[in-house]
């Protein structure tokens, strides 16, 4: 679904099926290399699963900055950084994980 609709439509679809309430903020227009949106789309879903356990809820935000994609999701899961560091990396990006949220920046320039 992700390649046919696009990141933006991916992860509503996400929100409207994840088990607990999701917010998608997205200030992003257009698409992104089908490797960026992968990345960003295993971000939310990963960090949202991770969440559900001790959450009532989450936040994901998706920006622009500087030429990269910056993928927030709050409150962060246990074990997110593990499923995610190689991902993110593998595309020159970079990962932060602590107890209050996820944050990846993926370039997509």
């Amino acid at each position: 679904m992700l390649g046919e609709v696009g990141l933006g439509a991916a992860l509503s679809t996400l929100a409207d099926g994840a088990p607990l309430p999701v917010e998608v903020v997205a200030t992003v227009d257009g698409r992104f290399r089908p490797s960026v949106e992968s990345a960003a789309y295993a971000v939310v879903s990963t960090a949202v699963e991770a969440a559900r356990a001790a959450a009532t809820h989450a936040e994901v935000s998706l920006t622009v900055d500087d030429g990269r994609l910056v993928v927030e999701v709050s409150p962060a899961g246990d074990g997110c950084a593990r499923r995610l560091d190689d991902r993110v990396g593998a595309l020159g990006g970079s990962l932060h994980v602590d107890r209050h949220r996820v944050r990846a920046e993926i370039p997509c320039a």
